[in-house]
């Protein structure tokens, strides 16, 4: 079930009153609802990949409950690694099967040698390396004693399948959902305005920018021999402002869909134009997974006095891996471990920006080269294979020559209208709140008039005349 569907917009208010209704006193029978609301959310997809979260629950829960019970250091850490193994052995097989197959097949008939090796028919479930990792986290955190393990099955069973940022996330930590998930919620009017508002607009980023400017560019995207030089970079940033607007559209919608519920979810984006580097992209992008891979590859791998390079590289290739089964999104993430090394070696970008008189134009000096860089790589990104990457690739530095110049499309003036309602969302989010918060009562008066009166009906308006056409959100891919 999509966020941005008619289906949704009438099971959300239906849970949204009977979750409300039932008395804070009643927290079990509340949560009880919430997780039946939430295997109903994934089984409305398809029933037969319910039972993958029940079996990763309760593999979770077990481990973390004998963990909790256990003293003896090699019995605790055998139940982590049987909750490490089955979890990603479910992944593994659902998501890279015919990924590791496919690549042995390629390799034996590199050297001559014929297989009769099919490639399995695999259906891969929506939402499978979100609710995984989120899985995986608590047994690790228990294992480290730094969560306490939950005695309430219910409260687990929810934390994994919580349905608002069950399919893409953001991948939450137990230490933060799980607490609020054992406390019973009195209902807030303030905090559901503010999660009703927050919700709606995800929705505008995704029905009227993303998937307005989606429709161009899958006809445009992968034709590079129909475009110049400057027209390909003009592309590659079109492809990477609907992939923003798709996935932070959709971390809206589900922080403010919990909120609404009384839950506070994990920030997942913050000011992504404003990153100088690709350190500082990857603290503004995906942050949930930013951190997951932080605390639970990185730092792990620095403790075991691996060479620093190598274990960025060794990351990275593993966040790329995470994206898809493939090698393309492989190379998108040694490629940007590579960049992220030879930045943290060198600092290269920063001296040659410090010849601009300015901090403002020193940043934005920095901003541009990184998204130039950045932009290049992300040909890997939505294409099939490296050879059709390399093409895109090629057209942006100007070795693929156009074969019919004037054949490309231009934006038309509906585009340009979607393109800058998306920028000023960016723009204004980051400084809506410290308005509100640090301007003068005048002007937070004048702000909740134009917020109540203008911004948000139009906002309703634009998505209602948008739902007829839910497009999925790209990141259910991963």
């Amino acid at each position: 079930m999509l966020f941005n569907s008619i289906d949704f917009w009438m099971f959300l208010p239906a849970v949204l009153v009977i979750y409300w209704v039932i008395p804070p006193s009643a927290r079990a029978f509340r949560n009880g609802f919430l997780l039946l609301a939430s295997y109903a959310f994934y089984a409305y997809w398809d029933i037969r990949f319910l039972g993958l979260i029940l079996l990763s629950t309760s593999v979770d829960y077990t481990a973390g409950w004998f963990m909790a019970r256990e003293q003896d250091a090699r019995r605790r850490k055998a139940a982590l690694i049987t909750s490490i193994v089955v979890n990603l052995s479910i992944l593994g097989y659902f998501k890279y099967s015919n990924f590791f197959l496919d690549s042995l097949i390629s390799l034996l008939q590199s050297a001559g040698i014929e297989v009769g090796i099919a490639t399995l028919d695999i259906v891969l479930p929506i939402g499978i390396s979100f609710y995984t990792f989120q899985s995986m986290s608590y047994t690790i955190d228990v294992f480290r004693r730094k969560t306490e393990a939950t005695t309430d099955p219910l409260v687990f069973a929810l934390y994994v399948a919580f349905f608002p940022q069950l399919m893409a996330g953001p991948i939450e930590r137990s230490s933060k959902l799980i607490p609020q998930l054992e406390v019973a919620k009195a209902w807030d009017s303030g905090r559901f305005a503010s999660g009703f508002r927050l919700f709606l607009l995800g929705m505008v980023k995704k029905v009227v920018v993303s998937n307005k400017l989606l429709a161009y560019a899958e006809l445009q995207y992968m034709n590079p021999e129909l475009r110049s030089l400057e027209e390909a970079w003009a592309m590659a940033a079109l492809r990477f402002f609907i992939l923003l607007m798709d996935f932070s559209g959709y971390s809206d919608m589900a922080i403010g869909i919990a909120r609404m519920l009384g839950v506070e979810l994990s920030e997942n984006f913050r000011g992504v134009f404003k990153a100088k580097n690709f350190r500082e992209f990857w603290q503004r992008w995906h942050i949930t997974l930013g951190r997951w891979f932080k605390d639970y590859v990185m730092v792990p791998m620095n403790r075991s006095r691996l060479p620093k390079g190598a274990v960025i590289l060794v990351s990275f290739t593993l966040i790329g891996l995470w994206h898809g089964a493939s090698w393309n999104f492989v190379v998108w993430g040694l490629l940007i471990g590579i960049l992220w090394w030879a930045e943290r070696r060198s600092s290269w970008i920063e001296p040659i920006a410090k010849l601009l008189p300015g901090t403002f134009l020193q940043e934005r000096f920095q901003t541009v080269v990184f998204y130039a860089l950045f932009l290049w790589i992300c040909q890997l990104f939505p294409t099939e294979n490296i050879h059709d990457a390399w093409t895109l690739m090629r057209a942006m530095i100007g070795m693929e020559s156009p074969q019919s110049l004037g054949a490309f499309q231009p934006f038309t003036a509906a585009m340009w209208c979607a393109i800058l309602l998306g920028g000023s969302i960016e723009w204004a989010q980051l400084r809506w709140t410290p308005w509100r918060t640090a301007g003068t009562p005048r002007l937070k008066a004048a702000m909740a008039i134009v917020q109540s009166l203008v911004l948000i009906p139009m906002a309703m308006l634009l998505c209602f005349e948008a739902l007829w056409v839910s497009n999925e959100f790209e990141y259910f891919l991963f």
